[in-house]
């Protein structure tokens, strides 16, 4: 399997670097839950790693802490 490293930036700018496995498909896409996560207060004031979409279906193209 392919591998390389990545710089994830943090939101203070700060770069990371991460090894990382590449693979053409990680999953299926999925059913988004926008319309239902922006009621549940509990999530609110969160910074989410998705934006927030009106698109009904979600394709994975980074996944990270997978353990290999």
């Amino acid at each position: 399997m392919k591998t390389a490293v990545v710089q994830i930036i943090t939101h203070r700018k700060k770069q990371i670097p991460n090894d990382v496995l590449m693979t053409p498909n990680i999953a299926a896409p999925i059913e988004t839950l926008q319309g239902k996560t922006s009621s549940l207060l509990y999530l609110r004031g969160l910074k989410l790693a998705h934006l927030i979409t009106t698109d009904e279906m979600l394709e994975i193209s980074l996944l990270i802490g997978a353990d290999a």
